[in-house]
This record gives C-alpha cells, structure tokens and sequence, in this order.
C-alpha cells in the first residue's frame, strides 16, 4: 500500500506542469508585439558589411538593325543592315553592402551580317567591346532568392569588319570606335550556398552611334538573356 502511495504521488508530481500548462490562458495575438519582436530579432543579428564578389555570365541578345547615316557628314541613302543574334559573356568584379551592390563589368558580343539586295552586297561582323560601372538593388523574396535591378555606364569599344559593296561602291570597313554606353539589367539570384549563388535575367544595352572610316553607323540597340554565377568572398 505505501509503495502504491509513493508511486502515485511521483505520477502526480510529473503530470503538475501539464496540468498547469494546460489551464493556462493562451495569449491573444498582438501586432504590435508580433513587430516589437521582429524588431528584437533583427537587433540580435550581425549588422551588415563591406564584402567583396566576382561574377562571370553568357548572355544570348537580338540586335536591332544598324544602318549606314552618313558620310562625311553628308546625308546618304538610308543602308539598312539586319544583324545576327550573337552569343556573348563577360565577368565583373564588385562590392557589396546590405542590399546595394557596385561592380565594375567587362563584356563581350560579336554580330554577324549578310546582306544581299539589289543595292547591298555586305558582309562581315560587328565585335562589342564593354566596359561599365554598375549599380544595383538586391531585393530579398525569401531566404535565398533575391530581386535585382540596376544599370550601369562606360564604354563600347565597336570594331567593324565589312566586306563588299554598297550601291556599287566598294564598301570595305575595318575600323574601330570607342562611344559612351549604357545598360539596364534585372532579374533573380538564387543561393547555392554561403558563398555561392546562380543569377539570370534580361539585360538591355545601347550606346551613342559609333563612326567608322568616316561613316555613322545607329547603335546596336540589343535585348540580352544572361546566365551566370557569383562568388561572394
């Protein structure tokens, strides 16, 4: 019979703090408490800092047409030369702070032509040579997807390699020009892990119009699809 006793009241002893959990009041939900706590939370953790990445993409871009302007400042007949999609890449070095990152990028594209009417008969490439200086948002949707949106300016160093004839002309180009450029990129970036993430998005990129051997030629205006990856140190 003691030992019957004592076994209940060892029972009893652990069943007292279910018991009181469960009469206790469960509290309303608040609002205001729910933000005073995120608040504390991210207090507690590790304000940001000045870290340091690099990056290397492809991108794939449709062009617009270019066309022939002038030469020596004399109006010609408008040459329109329909340009190929071109395959192209680059990589980029940067820093970044919180949500803002700046980064300094060098790309690469080439676009073939061939045009043959009845008034041209051009072939060749047009070589794009990028250098920029970027400015971007990164944008948390969740843990490990992030927004981007930024843009950037620099350089476009153009080389042009054209063979042929442009009513009945010889129209022979090889020559280079470097123009003020500008770009516009957004898109989403995933992380693979702590230091490693995969990005892809749109990018839209122009310049002033580039002259060669005397000839004004309409910027290739291009819409580019990129893929890369980013290293964050």
């Amino acid at each position: 019979m003691k030992i019957l006793f004592f076994y209940s009241c060892i029972l009893s002893l652990l069943l007292l703090p279910l018991c009181l959990a469960a009469q206790t009041p469960t509290v309303p939900f608040s609002p205001i408490a729910a933000h005073k706590s995120i608040i504390r939370e991210a207090a507690k953790q590790t304000p940001p800092k000045l870290s340091f990445y690099v990056s290397g993409f492809g991108s794939f871009a449709e062009v617009a047409d270019t066309e022939m302007l002038e030469s020596l400042n004399l109006p010609i007949p408008e040459n329109t030369i329909p340009l190929d999609p071109a395959f192209g890449g680059g990589g980029a070095i940067g820093l970044r702070y919180s949500i803002l990152r700046a980064e300094f990028e060098v790309s690469y594209q080439n676009f073939g032509f061939d045009e043959q009417t009845s008034t041209l008969n051009l072939s060749g490439d047009l070589g794009q040579l990028n250098f920029m200086s970027n400015l971007y948002l990164d944008i948390p949707l969740t843990d490990r997807l992030d927004w981007y949106i930024g843009g950037g300016v620099g350089i476009s160093r153009y080389k042009l390699n054209q063979s042929g004839t442009s009513y009945g002309f010889d129209a022979t180009v090889n020559d280079k020009d470097n123009v003020f450029a500008y770009q516009f990129q957004t898109g989403l970036a995933y992380k693979l892990t702590q230091h490693l993430e995969m990005y892809g998005g749109y990018r839209f990129l122009s310049s002033n119009n580039p002259v060669f051997n005397n000839f004004e030629y309409t910027a290739p205006t291009s819409h580019a699809a990129i893929l890369g990856l980013r290293y964050n140190f």
